[in-house]
């Protein structure tokens, strides 16, 4: 079953001989309706979230055998035209990102394309919207729609693989340092508030070397897009072959999606300061 749709119908009945896996890629917020009755029927998920039984990821990076000669990204970067892009259709959200902008942009200049914005990039024409990053553009906002545990989508790791002369700065619930090289990005909650982070994003405070350590990971690493979503997948696939060996059901479902009572997504504390 696909999470977002759950709750949409109800749950039919379970023979003992069916195998049920709830698989999903959306947070918590996403899940509108009440998952109470889906109690006692899954018996694997298949989720972003790392104590799924089977993870899945938008994408990934893998190490390159051996150092790459790349083009001087640092000039790249020093020469692009314009500071900040942000690509967002989506202006409601549980993380307020939209509030979160309204004191960051008081900092730094930021371009918004897409319907939330001014600025115009065909969703249908994926490639030129990254080209306008490539060329022009010296970071990208990845903020996420909600501040969950482990919840990355795709937004950072297409900043890495089409424009990796633009440093992406994220603003999110997880620790970025085990999906993105460290070092190679701003995250949101290392400065005291969204004004401090737009001025540390100013280009007369990223000397030279302080640029070539953020784009160092561009010599030893790629990006793969597709990799981990069909390791993903084999990965389900193999367990379904041995499931005798992972025998487990869900007594509440709805606990475990929302991590109670720990709470997988937080409220943001970051507005005001």
């Amino acid at each position: 079953f696909h999470g977002p749709q759950l709750g949409k119908i109800n749950p039919p009945k379970k023979s003992r001989a069916q195998l049920w896996i709830m698989h999903g890629m959306e947070s918590p917020p996403h899940y509108h309706n009440d998952l109470s009755q889906w109690s006692n029927l899954f018996n694997w998920t298949f989720t972003y979230r790392r104590d799924s039984d089977v993870l899945t990821s938008y994408s990934g990076f893998k190490q390159v055998p051996s150092k790459i000669t790349t083009p001087n990204i640092t000039t790249q970067w020093m020469k692009k035209d314009r500071m900040t892009a942000w690509m967002v259709s989506n202006c409601w959200t549980p993380s307020k990102r939209e509030r979160y902008k309204q004191v960051f942009q008081k900092a730094i200049d930021i371009h918004v394309y897409g319907g939330c914005g001014t600025y115009r990039c065909a969703r249908s024409n994926e490639n030129s919207c990254m080209d306008i990053l490539q060329n022009h553009y010296k970071y990208y906002l990845a903020f996420e729609n909600s501040l969950c545990v482990d919840y990355v989508t795709e937004k950072a790791f297409k900043t890495y693989s089409f424009s990796p002369s633009t440093i992406p700065v994220m603003r999110g619930g997880t620790n970025y340092s085990l999906y993105f090289p460290p070092g190679s990005y701003l995250d949101a909650k290392d400065f005291k508030s969204a004004y401090e982070l737009g001025k540390a994003m100013n280009v007369n405070k990223m000397g030279n070397t302080k640029l070539e350590n953020i784009f160092s990971w561009t010599e030893t690493r790629s990006v793969d897009l597709n990799s981990e979503r069909h390791r993903s997948w084999c990965s389900l696939c193999e367990r379904i072959h041995r499931s005798d060996n992972y025998k487990r059901l869900y007594s509440n479902i709805k606990f475990w999606l929302n991590d109670n009572p720990r709470s997988a997504c937080k409220s943001p504390t970051d507005l005001t300061r």
